[in-house]
């Protein structure tokens, strides 16, 4: 998964202030995944699994 990846995808789970709460959700602090967006650091195989399956879990419809 590439920076970009991690952006597309934080966007699209959480919207534009995606950050703090993907952070929070996978277990670290929000400058971990600053770093990790900015390509800053790798992010880790373990972690890539983690956001894959964020990526496929069901969202509540945002109009119920």
């Amino acid at each position: 998964m590439t920076a970009d990846d991690l952006c597309h995808l934080g966007q699209r789970l959480y919207g534009t202030r995606w950050k703090t709460p993907l952070a929070r959700d996978i277990g670290v602090v929000r400058q971990t995944v600053s770093a990790w967006a900015g390509n800053k650091t790798p992010i880790p195989r373990r972690t890539v699994k983690t956001l894959q399956l964020l990526a496929e879990r069901p969202r509540p419809h945002p109009y119920l």
